[in-house]
């Protein structure tokens, strides 16, 4: 049965600096439940929302740096990044576990997309990827803003050579012998190269391994956050 009574506890809604103001938009990150399902989070916060659930558009996400427009929902395969127009009334949806998602949006030119970079995905310049669709659609730098959800941090994600060797030494951090990487000082930067102004880029700063309101794979969970975003 679903529950009507979503708790705001379940889910965390983006900065509202960033989302579109309007009561048909909808953008938010699952968080973890003991108790329920991420799957069921999700269903509980789209009907109580008023959104529905068969416009689902996702990816089955295979670390890469692929990016695609999308007209219709369903499940899009190798594919690491969904693209779409606000008329096309679709909800787009990732999954991450301290991976990053990037929320993308230009209410100018009504397009929006979500992203998920992992450190195959942000060596390989995801980001950019999406954002090549955006300008290929007619969006101008000026009015795309970027939100970086909540993923491991420099202060948890260890690495070892074979990762390190891809990542200029700006983003590694050596501590007691072992190597660190900043996934999300990458992926700024590769915003920034594109024209993006830093005001238009939002960060959660949470760390999905010291937090435990989320899901981590390095932190040995099973489950995985949604992320989601889209209008009706």
């Amino acid at each position: 049965m679903i529950n009507m009574n979503v708790k705001q506890k379940e889910i965390v809604s983006l900065d509202n600096s960033f989302c579109i103001k309007n009561n048909n938009f909808i953008a938010f990150i699952t968080k973890k439940n003991k108790n329920k399902s991420s799957d069921i989070i999700l269903k509980e916060t789209l009907m109580f929302k008023g959104f529905n659930f068969d416009n689902i558009a996702s990816c089955n996400q295979i670390h890469s740096n692929r990016v695609q427009f999308i007209e219709k929902s369903g499940v899009y395969q190798e594919t690491d990044g969904l693209i779409c127009s606000l008329n096309s009334k679709l909800i787009l949806l990732i999954q991450t576990a301290d991976c990053i998602p990037i929320f993308i949006i230009d209410e100018i030119n009504k397009l929006i997309g979500l992203v998920h970079s992992g450190w195959k995905g942000t060596r390989d310049s995801i980001v950019q990827s999406a954002l090549s669709i955006f300008f290929n659609k007619g969006s101008k730098k000026e009015n795309i803003k970027i939100y970086l959800g909540p993923s491991i941090k420099k202060c948890c994600y260890e690495i070892n050579e074979d990762v390190s060797k891809y990542f200029n030494d700006k983003y590694l951090i050596s501590k007691e012998q072992t190597l660190y990487l900043s996934l999300i000082d990458r992926i700024k930067d590769d915003i920034l190269i594109e024209g993006i102004k830093s005001k238009n880029i939002f960060d959660s700063q949470i760390c999905t391994m010291e937090n435990q309101e989320y899901y981590s794979y390095r932190r040995n969970d099973n489950g995985r956050i949604y992320s989601v975003m889209g209008y009706k």
